[in-house]
């Protein structure tokens, strides 16, 4: 039993693996959608099994089964659709089924392969196209087909233009199309909004062309939009105004291809199929590929997901300093420094170096000592200029005399410099840098935090600072890039706060700081391979483990399937890509803990928590994913001060959520506190003033392993 429920669940997983949908309830619904015509949807599940069956006894690994499966699937529905079962026909299945296994492995080997192409429907409509010739030969055709189990009358106007949807699934009546969307809906609503604007368009499109709404080409051809469209925009690019322009317009013209292969084929008495939806996508795939520069280099996802998931994980990245408009950097210097020139600055900061920060030190709103007439009355002048990034060194000049204060050398504007290529390919200049004072030589690899020179007063600069900026060659003063300071800490003069940020562009005559570690604080929140933390909640224990997978990533494990994955570094810890089953105690501690920064004293920062973490019901989920559907998370606002009482860190976060014009509230809290020898020792969750969970530390060791018995792992009870 166990056995056949575990085949049952890759089948079903198959069923959306097209749409990159994993829910259980959204696989169901489109099983379900098949088996409105039972005979189709058995063939179709038929077909799935078959394939999961080649692969078994092939032992193929069940990486990219899923596609495998939904060809099958697809290859069964289609001659059960076509021709009166029989034994021919499950004769012909089989053999289609080992050849969907077989091609699916030819395809990616080839044309996948060497046009980095996704696999999609291509084994399908290669198997279905080898065995339909030999079929007709041999096989009775199908009557027309009787739908048993169709609860909306074919002719139910208002959701006809669904049926498109639901003859993705051979099925193409509104009741099939109503379940359809229901499953996009519940799986992913972007997709599903994608899936009904693919309709829309490509029905314009047809009618506008002079076709006839109602023929099985007509139908088929919005089948084929529809999957374009939402395989395009939904799966493959970042979700925005053009990835939608693009999905669209690519709908409209796969529907025209539809209906002219759809005249070639009838040639040869052969259905178009989902060629068109192949076809299409392929062809926009590779004209719009990555390598024609602009804004198709950052076009195209190096995985597909769902709209939902990319764009938390876009915002979650941005929000932490990962860009794909700007390059991270970290500070170029140890210690508080002053902007002297910012981004657009009024003396050279304009037109192609727009992009650059230029640096300076100041003590009392002063950038020297004594009279400033000497070089060494500044206190910027000799200090240790460290690399902001990993790189290597491409060029660099050293020879250049430190200008007088107050005079510029106008011909070498950059002066003494370095500039470092990084692995990304943009390039990061360090300029006006102090005469035979450059540590490095060419090609030598360099790390963040490595002293490369020292600060000078060399080139266009009439007191000593230090210039960086990103460019988009190694032609040196080629046009700037953007950038960003992540990792620091900056002075916020209305609140009198330091703030720790992870992208900052810092503005003219704004202090920055490199923050310092706090040892004390990252060995107590050391998440080290098999710890384990035990939490009172209620009268019940519950258990956060650390774990490591096979590909070296950190995760820490919650109540049964539970998980979330962290990095931890000397600057920070942060949590991403919760999955698995729910467990409000993880939830709790990666709102408390999400992001944490490893610094010294009392701190500020903001982080982006996805909405799927929090406490709320199904209503309240519904409603934001209607009123705030590109907005995946909540921006929470994080402090830490130190309380001396407890001798314990304090950590609070909150976010205040109106919608409905305030109808629905959503005031947020967490407070957690660090005991530095003992880590986390509690946390608290509030919804609206009302606790939700309230844990207390009640011991942590390391669990038992090989070489490490867990008698002989540490463990503190009752703390």
């Amino acid at each position: 039993m166990r056995a056949l429920s575990y085949v049952i669940q890759r089948l079903l997983s198959g069923y959306g693996s097209f749409f990159a949908l994993t829910e259980p309830a959204t696989n169901i619904l489109l099983f379900s959608t098949t088996m409105l015509n039972p005979i189709v949807g058995l063939m179709g599940a038929l077909g799935g099994s078959l394939v999961i069956l080649t692969r078994q006894i092939l032992e193929l690994t069940k990486k990219d089964e899923s596609v495998e499966v939904v060809n099958g699937i697809l290859l069964g529905m289609l001659l059960g659709s076509t021709y009166q079962v029989s034994a021919k026909v499950l004769i012909f299945l089989t053999v289609g089924c080992v050849l969907v296994v077989a091609v699916s492995a030819i395809l990616r080997d080839t044309i996948c392969h060497y046009f980095r192409l996704p696999l999609l429907g291509l084994p399908y409509v290669v198997c279905a196209f080898l065995l339909l010739p030999m079929m007709a030969t041999v096989c009775a055709p199908a009557a027309l087909p009787t739908i048993l189990l169709d609860f909306l009358p074919i002719t139910s106007t208002p959701l006809q233009f669904l049926a498109p949807l639901g003859s993705v699934y051979f099925h193409g009546t509104p009741s099939g199309g109503l379940l359809v969307f229901l499953a996009f809906f519940l799986g992913s609503p972007c997709l599903a909004l994608l899936s009904a604007a693919a309709c829309a368009v490509s029905y314009l499109v047809l009618v506008g062309l002079g076709f006839y709404p109602g023929t099985i080409s007509f139908l088929i051809a919005q089948m084929n939009a529809v999957l374009t469209g939402a395989v395009i925009g939904g799966l493959y690019t970042t979700p925005g105004k053009r990835s939608l322009s693009v999905a669209l317009v690519a709908s409209g013209l796969c529907a025209i291809l539809s209906i002219s292969l759809e005249r070639l084929f009838s040639i040869e008495s052969l259905p178009a199929l989902a060629t068109p939806f192949v076809l299409t996508t392929y062809g926009v795939l590779i004209a719009l590929a990555p390598y024609r520069g602009g804004p198709w280099t950052n076009f195209w996802l190096s995985t597909p997901a769902l709209p939902e998931k990319t764009i938390e994980g876009k915002s979650l990245a941005l929000a932490r300093g990962v860009s794909d408009t700007s390059v991270s950097l970290k500070a170029p210097f140890a210690g508080t420094w002053s902007v002297y020139q910012g981004f657009d600055g009024s003396y050279t900061h304009q037109a192609a170096w727009k992009h650059a920060l230029d640096f300076f030190v100041t003590v009392d709103g002063k950038s020297y000592s004594g009279d400033g007439r000497c070089l060494t009355d500044y206190f910027a002048y000799g200090k240790p200029v460290l690399s902001p990034c990993y790189g290597r060194v491409v060029a660099y000049s050293s020879m250049l005399a430190d200008n007088v204060v107050g005079e510029v050398d106008t011909i070498n504007n950059w002066g003494n410099f370095i500039l470092i290529q990084l692995y990304t390919g943009a390039y990061v200049l360090l300029a006006h840098l102090q005469k035979d004072s450059i540590k490095v030589s060419l090609d030598t690899q360099v790390v963040p935090g490595q002293v490369l020179a020292m600060v000078g007063n060399s080139g266009r600069s009439p007191q000593p600072h230090l210039h960086m900026h990103v460019q988009e060659s190694i032609v040196l003063g080629s046009r700037t890039v953007p950038f960003h300071l992540s990792g620091i800490v900056w002075s916020d003069a209305a609140t009198e706060k330091d703030v720790y940020s992870l992208f900052c562009r810092p503005h003219e005559l704004q202090t920055v700081r490199q923050p310092t570690c706090n040892a004390a604080l990252k060995r107590a929140l050391r998440l080290a391979v098999g710890c384990r933390h035990e939490f009172e909640v209620g009268n019940q224990l519950s258990r956060l483990e650390v774990n490591l997978d096979l590909n070296g990533q950190f995760y820490l494990q919650g109540k049964h399937t539970a998980t979330v994955s962290f990095v931890s570094s000397d600057d920070l810890i942060a949590c991403f890509n919760r999955q698995g089953s729910k467990d409000l105690l993880l939830d709790a501690f990666i709102m408390s803990f999400g992001l944490t920064p490893l610094v010294e004293g009392a701190v500020v920062w903001e982080d982006l928590l996805p909405t799927k973490l929090l406490p709320v019901n199904g209503i309240q989920a519904f409603l934001w994913s209607i009123f705030k559907p590109f907005e995946p998370g909540l921006r929470f606002n994080f402090k830490r001060n130190w309380d001396p009482g407890t001798q314990t860190w304090i950590q609070k976060g909150n976010n205040d959520t109106k919608l409905l014009f305030g109808l629905i509230n959503w005031n947020i809290e967490t407070e957690a506190r660090i005991c530095e020898s003992l880590g986390v020792i509690s946390l608290e969750l509030k919804v609206n003033g009302k606790s939700v969970i309230k844990a207390a530390l009640a011991g942590y060791g390391l669990r038992e392993d090989n070489g490490i018995p867990e008698k002989n792992a540490l463990w503190i009870a009752n703390v």
